[in-house]
């Protein structure tokens, strides 16, 4: 998992609280949405490719949009 300065900046969390924490721990308003889908997709081993994705911290404040891609890593 990585969660590089620009993602500190855009979503407001700071790395040590989100490396090792699941997508919908820290975007728990993402529950039963398509991020959900694509997140639960990805953990049983697909690369999934999301575009245009709207994300806040906690759903409430403006959106920013994000290119997220899901992707499992093969050690």
């Amino acid at each position: 998992t990585e969660w590089n300065a620009a993602t500190v900046r855009d979503t407001g969390i700071p790395r040590a609280e989100a490396v090792g924490r699941g997508v919908l721990d820290l975007f728990p308003y993402a529950r039963g949405t398509v991020v959900e889908d694509e997140y639960r997709r990805s953990l049983a081993g697909a690369v999934v490719d999301a575009r245009d994705r709207r994300c806040t911290r906690t759903g409430a404040e403006p959106p920013r949009w994000f290119d997220v891609t899901y992707a499992p890593v093969r050690d």
